[in-house]
């Protein structure tokens, strides 16, 4: 996740198959002796669900666990059509083939990167968000994005609906 990969798990009655992708500039080639690397261009775009409801909820967060417990707190607040991206390159290539009705952006993504031109992308179309972060009230944004809402990691669920509620109105 934290590398731009992606993997998935098939239980066949032949056995279990696990498919991992990782991009090229993750491996460490001077680790790999004789082992054949094969890059397929095979596998099927990801498809963006929408949801009757509440419309495809973007979720930008370069930490595993944390994308993980917001997936599961929205799926509990009844969101069905989650788009987890762990950097701005991969939510700015989602946001060429779709428009979320919200976000939830991590603005620090590590290693200096930031999802401010998510975010900003975000305010062009009218897409309602907010930041969600690990360093409270330290967090400095750009002043045409200081009127975004930022939450505190960890997200409860009763903050992520009251949230939610703000940003598109009622969720019952």
């Amino acid at each position: 996740y934290e590398l731009n990969g992606s993997s998935s798990v098939e239980f066949r009655p032949s056995g279990f198959q696990a498919t991992l992708h990782l991009p090229v500039a993750t491996l460490d080639k001077s680790s790999i002796v004789d082992a054949p690397i094969t890059v397929s261009d095979d596998s099927e775009p990801v498809a963006v669900l929408d949801s009757a409801k509440n419309g495809v909820v973007l979720i930008l967060e370069d930490n595993f666990m944390i994308a993980t417990d917001m997936v599961a707190e929205l799926e509990e607040i009844g969101f069905t059509a989650l788009e987890v991206c762990a950097s701005a390159e991969i939510a700015l290539e989602f946001l060429e083939s779709a428009t979320p009705s919200m976000a939830l952006l991590d603005i620090n993504l590590g290693q200096g990167r930031t999802s401010e031109d998510v975010a900003t992308e975000l305010v062009g179309r009218g897409v309602p968000f907010a930041f969600v972060t690990g360093y409270g009230d330290t967090l400095s944004m750009p002043p045409h994005l200081s009127n975004i809402p930022a939450l505190t990691k960890p997200v409860s669920q009763t903050v992520l609906r009251e949230c939610v509620t703000r940003l598109i109105g009622s969720i019952e």
